[in-house]
């Protein structure tokens, strides 16, 4: 691979992908739309993990993964910062 070399593609959202957000061991990814939705993907697989919808009620402009990769933020145009626990440490403690 070169250096600026594309690796991957998706089709992510019905709307514009406003952020991005890779999980701290880099085996997720997390994406936000302008369609109010949020999304987590397999790094690797590039396979929609989960999918939230109407996590706000308008354009979801930020994503930050916690440095343990326990939780997932965003924050929208609503005004809301929405804080969630990510699928794979929900498991862990069920």
């Amino acid at each position: 691979l070169t250096s600026g070399q594309k690796i991957a593609g998706v089709a992510a959202h019905a709307g514009w992908v406003l952020a991005i957000a890779c999980s701290p061991g880099g085996h997720h990814l997390a994406t936000s739309s302008s369609d109010r939705q949020g999304k987590g993907w397999g790094a690797r697989t590039r396979d929609v993990l989960h999918v939230h919808t109407d996590v706000h009620t308008d354009h979801v402009w930020g994503l930050a993964y916690e440095p343990s990769g326990e939780r997932l933020v965003s924050a929208g145009d609503d005004g809301r910062v929405q804080i969630y626990v990510t699928p794979a440490h929900a498991e862990q403690t069920s």
